[in-house]
Protein backbone atom coordinates (compact mmCIF):
# COMPACT_ATOMS: atom_id res chain seq x y z
CA UNK A 1 0.00 0.00 0.00
CA UNK A 2 1.66 3.18 -1.37
CA UNK A 3 1.80 6.17 1.34
CA UNK A 4 -0.72 8.08 0.05
CA UNK A 5 -3.45 5.51 0.13
CA UNK A 6 -2.04 4.58 4.16
CA UNK A 7 -2.53 8.23 4.76
CA UNK A 8 -6.21 7.88 3.06
CA UNK A 9 -6.90 4.80 4.99
CA UNK A 10 -6.61 1.84 2.25
CA UNK A 11 -7.69 1.68 -1.27
CA UNK A 12 -11.50 1.87 -1.10
CA UNK A 13 -10.65 5.93 0.14
CA UNK A 14 -8.72 6.30 -2.37
CA UNK A 15 -11.58 5.19 -4.61
CA UNK A 16 -13.48 7.18 -2.98
CA UNK A 17 -11.46 10.51 -3.75
CA UNK A 18 -11.12 9.33 -7.16
CA UNK A 19 -14.38 9.31 -7.78
CA UNK A 20 -15.41 12.73 -6.80
CA UNK A 21 -19.02 13.85 -8.56
CA UNK A 22 -17.82 17.05 -9.48
CA UNK A 23 -14.18 15.99 -10.82
CA UNK A 24 -15.18 13.10 -12.92
CA UNK A 25 -17.89 15.97 -14.30
CA UNK A 26 -14.77 17.94 -15.46
CA UNK A 27 -13.17 14.86 -17.22
CA UNK A 28 -15.88 13.92 -19.33
CA UNK A 29 -15.97 17.43 -20.25
CA UNK A 30 -13.00 16.82 -21.70
CA UNK A 31 -13.61 14.67 -24.18
CA UNK A 32 -10.34 12.92 -23.96
CA UNK A 33 -11.32 9.80 -21.53
CA UNK A 34 -10.91 6.86 -24.49
CA UNK A 35 -10.96 9.58 -27.02
CA UNK A 36 -8.24 10.31 -29.55
CA UNK A 37 -5.38 12.16 -28.87
CA UNK A 38 -5.11 16.28 -29.40
CA UNK A 39 -2.19 17.78 -31.68
CA UNK A 40 -1.46 20.13 -29.06
CA UNK A 41 -1.89 18.07 -26.23
CA UNK A 42 1.22 15.69 -28.49
CA UNK A 43 2.93 18.61 -28.81
CA UNK A 44 3.35 19.00 -25.33
CA UNK A 45 4.55 15.65 -24.69
CA UNK A 46 7.07 15.43 -27.65
CA UNK A 47 8.46 18.95 -26.47
CA UNK A 48 9.05 17.36 -22.91
CA UNK A 49 10.56 13.77 -24.18
CA UNK A 50 13.15 16.56 -26.19
CA UNK A 51 14.07 18.99 -23.81
CA UNK A 52 14.44 16.09 -21.01
CA UNK A 53 15.99 13.33 -22.98
CA UNK A 54 14.00 10.72 -20.99
CA UNK A 55 12.16 7.38 -23.11
CA UNK A 56 8.32 8.40 -22.17
CA UNK A 57 6.43 11.58 -21.01
CA UNK A 58 2.65 11.64 -21.44
CA UNK A 59 -0.33 13.42 -20.42
CA UNK A 60 -2.16 11.16 -18.28
CA UNK A 61 -6.45 11.02 -17.27
CA UNK A 62 -7.57 9.12 -14.41
CA UNK A 63 -11.07 8.20 -13.79
CA UNK A 64 -12.42 5.83 -11.06
CA UNK A 65 -11.72 2.81 -13.00
CA UNK A 66 -8.55 2.99 -14.85
CA UNK A 67 -5.86 5.59 -16.04
CA UNK A 68 -5.72 6.61 -19.69
CA UNK A 69 -2.63 8.22 -21.74
CA UNK A 70 -4.58 11.19 -23.43
CA UNK A 71 -1.19 12.02 -25.31
CA UNK A 72 2.47 9.56 -24.88
CA UNK A 73 5.47 9.69 -26.49
CA UNK A 74 7.96 6.93 -26.12
CA UNK A 75 5.48 4.00 -25.23
CA UNK A 76 6.48 1.07 -25.77
CA UNK A 77 2.88 -0.23 -27.44
CA UNK A 78 1.30 3.26 -28.57
CA UNK A 79 -2.05 1.47 -28.66
CA UNK A 80 -2.05 0.22 -25.34
CA UNK A 81 -3.29 3.72 -23.90
CA UNK A 82 -5.26 2.47 -20.61
CA UNK A 83 -3.61 1.02 -17.50
CA UNK A 84 -5.87 -0.70 -14.92
CA UNK A 85 -5.73 1.58 -11.47
CA UNK A 86 -3.42 -0.78 -9.57
CA UNK A 87 -0.27 0.05 -12.35
CA UNK A 88 -1.13 3.78 -11.69
CA UNK A 89 1.33 6.35 -9.64
CA UNK A 90 -0.77 9.14 -11.81
CA UNK A 91 -3.76 8.35 -9.32
CA UNK A 92 -1.75 9.09 -6.21
CA UNK A 93 -0.68 12.74 -7.87
CA UNK A 94 -4.58 12.47 -8.30
CA UNK A 95 -5.58 11.82 -4.99
CA UNK A 96 -2.82 14.09 -3.09
CA UNK A 97 -2.75 16.92 -5.56
CA UNK A 98 0.62 17.44 -5.22
CA UNK A 99 3.62 16.34 -7.58
CA UNK A 100 5.26 12.18 -6.91
CA UNK A 101 8.78 11.86 -7.83
CA UNK A 102 10.85 9.17 -7.10
CA UNK A 103 14.68 8.31 -8.91
CA UNK A 104 14.05 4.48 -8.55
CA UNK A 105 10.52 2.59 -7.94
CA UNK A 106 12.40 -0.18 -6.04
CA UNK A 107 13.73 1.35 -3.18
CA UNK A 108 10.55 3.88 -2.52
CA UNK A 109 9.08 2.94 0.62
CA UNK A 110 5.64 2.15 -0.31
CA UNK A 111 5.52 1.95 -4.11
CA UNK A 112 8.12 -0.81 -4.66
CA UNK A 113 5.76 -3.79 -5.29
CA UNK A 114 3.63 -1.46 -7.64
CA UNK A 115 2.93 -4.12 -10.60
CA UNK A 116 4.10 -1.55 -12.96
CA UNK A 117 7.20 -2.19 -12.39
CA UNK A 118 7.72 -5.61 -13.69
CA UNK A 119 4.86 -5.42 -15.99
CA UNK A 120 5.78 -2.01 -17.87
CA UNK A 121 9.52 -1.81 -16.92
CA UNK A 122 8.87 1.59 -14.76
CA UNK A 123 12.16 2.89 -12.31
CA UNK A 124 11.86 6.53 -12.33
CA UNK A 125 8.96 8.35 -12.64
CA UNK A 126 8.15 12.52 -11.43
CA UNK A 127 4.58 13.67 -12.42
CA UNK A 128 2.48 17.00 -11.84
CA UNK A 129 -0.89 17.92 -11.41
CA UNK A 130 -2.90 18.67 -13.85
CA UNK A 131 -5.66 21.03 -12.40
CA UNK A 132 -8.58 22.67 -13.85
CA UNK A 133 -9.46 26.51 -12.89
CA UNK A 134 -11.85 25.49 -10.51
CA UNK A 135 -9.27 23.18 -8.26
CA UNK A 136 -10.22 19.77 -9.58
CA UNK A 137 -7.26 17.41 -10.36
CA UNK A 138 -7.50 15.32 -13.80
CA UNK A 139 -4.47 13.51 -13.56
CA UNK A 140 -0.41 14.29 -14.62
CA UNK A 141 2.00 15.24 -17.00
CA UNK A 142 4.38 12.54 -16.46
CA UNK A 143 8.04 11.60 -17.42
CA UNK A 144 9.18 7.96 -16.73
CA UNK A 145 12.48 6.43 -17.50
CA UNK A 146 13.16 2.37 -17.52
CA UNK A 147 16.46 2.56 -15.11
CA UNK A 148 16.93 4.83 -12.45
CA UNK A 149 16.95 8.64 -12.97
CA UNK A 150 17.94 11.15 -10.54
CA UNK A 151 15.93 14.30 -11.40
CA UNK A 152 17.22 17.39 -11.79
CA UNK A 153 16.27 20.86 -10.41
CA UNK A 154 15.98 21.87 -14.43
CA UNK A 155 14.22 18.99 -15.43
CA UNK A 156 11.45 19.03 -12.58
CA UNK A 157 10.76 23.16 -13.61
CA UNK A 158 10.69 22.38 -17.28
CA UNK A 159 8.16 19.38 -15.64
CA UNK A 160 6.03 21.42 -13.68
CA UNK A 161 5.95 24.32 -16.57
CA UNK A 162 4.59 21.82 -18.66
CA UNK A 163 2.28 20.62 -16.58
CA UNK A 164 0.52 24.22 -15.83
CA UNK A 165 0.19 24.80 -19.87
CA UNK A 166 -1.34 21.57 -20.11
CA UNK A 167 -3.87 22.13 -17.87
CA UNK A 168 -4.58 25.53 -19.35
CA UNK A 169 -5.11 23.76 -22.63
CA UNK A 170 -7.58 21.49 -20.38
CA UNK A 171 -9.81 24.95 -19.69
CA UNK A 172 -9.87 25.57 -23.33
CA UNK A 173 -10.78 21.89 -24.40
CA UNK A 174 -13.23 21.79 -21.55
CA UNK A 175 -14.93 25.33 -22.65
CA UNK A 176 -14.70 24.16 -26.68
CA UNK A 177 -16.47 20.77 -25.53
CA UNK A 178 -19.00 22.54 -23.71
CA UNK A 179 -19.78 24.91 -26.66
CA UNK A 180 -20.33 22.22 -29.06
CA UNK A 181 -22.54 20.35 -26.62
CA UNK A 182 -24.74 23.76 -26.48
CA UNK A 183 -24.89 23.83 -29.92
CA UNK A 184 -26.01 20.48 -30.66
CA UNK A 185 -28.64 21.08 -27.79
CA UNK A 186 -29.96 24.46 -29.57
CA UNK A 187 -29.72 22.69 -32.94
CA UNK A 188 -31.78 20.12 -31.73
CA UNK A 189 -34.18 22.88 -29.81
CA UNK A 190 -34.50 24.74 -33.23
CA UNK A 191 -35.96 21.73 -34.65
CA UNK A 192 -38.80 21.10 -32.19
CA UNK A 193 -39.26 24.92 -31.85
CA UNK A 194 -39.44 24.49 -35.43
CA UNK A 195 -41.95 21.56 -35.37
CA UNK A 196 -43.84 23.02 -32.17
CA UNK A 197 -44.24 26.17 -34.67
CA UNK A 198 -46.18 23.85 -37.29
CA UNK A 199 -49.72 24.20 -35.17
CA UNK A 200 -49.48 27.96 -34.14
CA UNK A 201 -48.53 28.37 -38.14
CA UNK A 202 -52.11 26.53 -39.20
CA UNK A 203 -54.16 29.19 -36.95
CA UNK A 204 -52.68 31.89 -37.88
CA UNK A 205 -53.53 30.67 -41.61
CA UNK A 206 -57.22 30.26 -40.74
CA UNK A 207 -57.01 33.46 -38.79
CA UNK A 208 -56.18 35.67 -41.70
CA UNK A 209 -58.95 33.57 -43.61
CA UNK A 210 -61.05 34.98 -40.89
CA UNK A 211 -59.96 38.58 -40.92
CA UNK A 212 -61.57 39.31 -44.57
CA UNK A 213 -64.86 38.64 -43.90
CA UNK A 214 -64.78 39.95 -40.61
CA UNK A 215 -63.20 43.34 -41.95
CA UNK A 216 -65.96 43.25 -44.54
CA UNK A 217 -68.74 42.84 -41.72
CA UNK A 218 -66.93 46.00 -39.47
CA UNK A 219 -67.59 47.84 -42.90
CA UNK A 220 -71.08 46.81 -43.76
CA UNK A 221 -71.71 47.87 -39.89
CA UNK A 222 -70.06 51.25 -40.11
CA UNK A 223 -72.23 52.14 -42.89
CA UNK A 224 -75.50 51.03 -41.59
CA UNK A 225 -74.43 53.03 -37.92
CA UNK A 226 -74.26 56.45 -40.32
CA UNK A 227 -77.39 55.17 -42.37
CA UNK A 228 -79.85 58.22 -41.84
CA UNK A 229 -82.89 56.04 -41.20
CA UNK A 230 -81.10 54.38 -38.64
CA UNK A 231 -79.93 57.21 -36.92
CA UNK A 232 -83.12 58.73 -36.55
CA UNK A 233 -84.48 55.21 -34.33
CA UNK A 234 -82.41 55.52 -30.67
CA UNK A 235 -82.90 52.01 -29.90
CA UNK A 236 -81.81 50.33 -33.57
CA UNK A 237 -78.57 53.17 -33.29
CA UNK A 238 -77.81 51.71 -29.89
CA UNK A 239 -78.31 48.14 -30.88
CA UNK A 240 -76.09 48.53 -34.34
CA UNK A 241 -73.37 50.50 -32.07
CA UNK A 242 -72.87 47.97 -29.80
CA UNK A 243 -72.43 45.84 -32.69
CA UNK A 244 -69.98 47.94 -34.50
CA UNK A 245 -68.08 47.86 -31.07
CA UNK A 246 -68.13 44.26 -30.88
CA UNK A 247 -67.25 43.46 -34.31
CA UNK A 248 -64.15 46.22 -34.17
CA UNK A 249 -63.05 44.33 -31.02
CA UNK A 250 -63.58 40.38 -33.14
CA UNK A 251 -60.91 42.24 -35.39
CA UNK A 252 -58.68 43.63 -33.06
CA UNK A 253 -58.45 40.06 -31.55
CA UNK A 254 -57.90 38.59 -34.76
CA UNK A 255 -55.02 41.18 -35.44
CA UNK A 256 -53.86 40.11 -32.16
CA UNK A 257 -53.68 36.28 -33.41
CA UNK A 258 -51.98 37.06 -35.89
CA UNK A 259 -49.33 39.48 -34.65
CA UNK A 260 -49.22 38.70 -31.14
CA UNK A 261 -47.85 42.24 -29.85
CA UNK A 262 -49.46 44.38 -26.96
CA UNK A 263 -49.37 48.21 -27.55
CA UNK A 264 -50.00 49.29 -24.03
CA UNK A 265 -51.40 52.90 -23.57
CA UNK A 266 -52.82 55.46 -20.61
CA UNK A 267 -55.98 53.25 -20.25
CA UNK A 268 -59.02 54.73 -18.71
CA UNK A 269 -60.36 51.16 -17.20
CA UNK A 270 -63.37 52.93 -15.80
CA UNK A 271 -64.79 53.86 -19.04
CA UNK A 272 -63.53 50.76 -20.50
CA UNK A 273 -65.31 48.77 -17.52
CA UNK A 274 -68.68 50.83 -18.22
CA UNK A 275 -68.38 50.22 -21.99
CA UNK A 276 -68.38 46.46 -21.98
CA UNK A 277 -71.20 46.65 -19.47
CA UNK A 278 -73.30 48.46 -21.33
CA UNK A 279 -72.62 46.06 -24.02
CA UNK A 280 -73.13 42.64 -22.14
CA UNK A 281 -76.87 44.55 -20.68
CA UNK A 282 -78.03 44.48 -24.38
CA UNK A 283 -77.44 40.33 -23.24
CA UNK A 284 -80.11 40.85 -20.87
CA UNK A 285 -76.91 40.50 -18.00
CA UNK A 286 -78.19 42.28 -14.59
CA UNK A 287 -75.40 44.15 -14.42
CA UNK A 288 -74.50 47.29 -12.44
CA UNK A 289 -71.15 49.51 -12.94
CA UNK A 290 -70.23 51.60 -10.36
CA UNK A 291 -67.21 53.99 -11.38
CA UNK A 292 -65.83 57.20 -9.99
CA UNK A 293 -66.32 60.12 -12.65
CA UNK A 294 -62.89 61.23 -13.22
CA UNK A 295 -60.42 58.52 -15.29
CA UNK A 296 -59.01 55.83 -13.70
CA UNK A 297 -55.48 55.15 -15.58
CA UNK A 298 -53.38 52.34 -16.15
CA UNK A 299 -50.85 51.30 -18.15
CA UNK A 300 -52.13 48.38 -20.71
CA UNK A 301 -53.27 47.26 -23.92
CA UNK A 302 -57.32 48.38 -24.75
CA UNK A 303 -57.81 44.81 -26.34
CA UNK A 304 -56.27 42.43 -23.87
CA UNK A 305 -57.92 44.26 -21.40
CA UNK A 306 -61.47 44.45 -22.51
CA UNK A 307 -61.21 40.49 -22.70
CA UNK A 308 -60.21 40.19 -19.12
CA UNK A 309 -63.83 42.33 -18.44
CA UNK A 310 -65.53 40.48 -20.55
CA UNK A 311 -64.38 36.95 -19.47
CA UNK A 312 -65.08 38.36 -15.38
CA UNK A 313 -68.33 39.39 -16.52
CA UNK A 314 -69.63 36.58 -18.84
CA UNK A 315 -69.04 34.28 -15.56
CA UNK A 316 -70.79 36.27 -13.38
CA UNK A 317 -73.53 36.09 -15.58
CA UNK A 318 -73.95 32.39 -15.79
CA UNK A 319 -74.26 32.26 -12.12
CA UNK A 320 -75.95 35.51 -11.09
CA UNK A 321 -79.49 35.34 -10.08
CA UNK A 322 -80.94 38.92 -9.98
CA UNK A 323 -77.70 40.89 -9.58
CA UNK A 324 -73.53 41.63 -10.81
CA UNK A 325 -71.94 44.79 -9.80
CA UNK A 326 -68.88 45.85 -11.72
CA UNK A 327 -66.97 48.35 -9.72
CA UNK A 328 -63.41 50.02 -10.67
CA UNK A 329 -62.20 52.12 -7.43
CA UNK A 330 -59.20 54.21 -7.10
CA UNK A 331 -56.27 54.22 -3.48
CA UNK A 332 -52.95 55.17 -3.50
CA UNK A 333 -50.73 53.46 -6.68
CA UNK A 334 -53.39 50.87 -7.54
CA UNK A 335 -56.30 50.93 -9.18
CA UNK A 336 -58.95 48.09 -8.13
CA UNK A 337 -61.70 46.32 -10.34
CA UNK A 338 -63.88 44.32 -9.01
CA UNK A 339 -66.53 42.07 -10.50
CA UNK A 340 -69.25 40.08 -7.96
CA UNK A 341 -72.74 38.41 -8.28
CA UNK A 342 -75.78 36.80 -6.28
CA UNK A 343 -74.86 33.36 -7.23
CA UNK A 344 -74.29 29.99 -5.39
CA UNK A 345 -70.29 31.27 -5.04
CA UNK A 346 -67.59 28.13 -5.47
CA UNK A 347 -67.84 25.17 -3.33
CA UNK A 348 -65.53 26.18 -0.28
CA UNK A 349 -62.67 28.01 0.09
CA UNK A 350 -59.69 26.86 -1.32
CA UNK A 351 -62.16 26.78 -4.34
CA UNK A 352 -61.17 30.65 -4.12
CA UNK A 353 -57.43 30.11 -4.87
CA UNK A 354 -57.79 26.92 -7.16
CA UNK A 355 -60.04 28.98 -9.51
CA UNK A 356 -57.58 30.72 -11.32
CA UNK A 357 -55.79 27.37 -12.54
CA UNK A 358 -55.86 26.43 -16.37
CA UNK A 359 -58.18 23.26 -16.13
CA UNK A 360 -60.25 24.50 -12.78
CA UNK A 361 -63.79 23.27 -12.85
CA UNK A 362 -66.74 23.65 -10.46
CA UNK A 363 -70.34 23.06 -10.39
CA UNK A 364 -70.64 20.44 -13.11
CA UNK A 365 -71.91 21.51 -16.39
CA UNK A 366 -72.23 25.22 -15.70
CA UNK A 367 -68.77 25.78 -14.86
CA UNK A 368 -66.49 29.00 -14.67
CA UNK A 369 -63.97 28.77 -16.76
CA UNK A 370 -60.30 28.26 -15.36
CA UNK A 371 -58.77 28.69 -18.84
CA UNK A 372 -60.40 32.24 -18.99
CA UNK A 373 -59.53 33.03 -15.67
CA UNK A 374 -56.16 31.94 -15.98
CA UNK A 375 -54.96 33.99 -19.08
CA UNK A 376 -56.81 37.24 -17.04
CA UNK A 377 -54.38 35.91 -13.77
CA UNK A 378 -51.21 36.26 -16.56
CA UNK A 379 -52.19 39.39 -18.20
CA UNK A 380 -52.63 41.11 -14.64
CA UNK A 381 -49.60 39.33 -13.06
CA UNK A 382 -47.66 40.64 -16.38
CA UNK A 383 -48.45 44.22 -15.72
CA UNK A 384 -47.12 43.96 -11.96
CA UNK A 385 -50.60 43.43 -10.56
CA UNK A 386 -52.71 41.25 -8.73
CA UNK A 387 -55.87 39.08 -8.65
CA UNK A 388 -57.92 37.53 -5.86
CA UNK A 389 -61.38 35.32 -5.99
CA UNK A 390 -63.43 35.64 -2.45
CA UNK A 391 -66.70 35.00 -1.51
CA UNK A 392 -69.21 37.95 -1.60
CA UNK A 393 -71.54 39.96 0.36
CA UNK A 394 -74.03 39.61 -2.06
CA UNK A 395 -73.92 35.76 -1.75
CA UNK A 396 -71.65 34.64 -4.78
CA UNK A 397 -68.12 35.08 -5.53
CA UNK A 398 -66.29 38.12 -5.98
CA UNK A 399 -63.50 38.40 -8.17
CA UNK A 400 -60.30 41.17 -8.02
CA UNK A 401 -58.20 42.83 -10.25
CA UNK A 402 -55.46 45.11 -8.62
CA UNK A 403 -53.41 47.05 -11.01
CA UNK A 404 -50.48 49.62 -11.11
CA UNK A 405 -51.74 53.31 -11.34
CA UNK A 406 -50.44 55.13 -14.22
Amino acid sequence: MSSVEQGMGGTGAMHVALAGVARLRALAETGLMGGASKPTLDRFVRLGRTALEIPVTAVSLVDDSCQFFASAAGLPDPDARTLPLSHSFCSHVVVSHEPLIFTDALEHPTLHDNPAIADLGVRAYAGFPITTDDGHVLGSFCAIDVQPHPWTERELAILEDLSLAVSAEMDLIRRAHRAERSERQLAQANVSLVRASEPARRTRGVLHDLATPLNTLVLGLEHLEEHEGVRELDEVLETVEILCRSARHASAVLAEGRAPQSFPVNLDVGALLREVCVDLRRTGSPIECVTPPDGLLVQADRTAMRRCFENLLSNASRFARSRIVADATGMGEMVTISVEDDGQGLPDADDYQRVWDERSRFHGELSRQGLGLSVVRELVESLGGQVAALPSELGGARFVLRLPRS
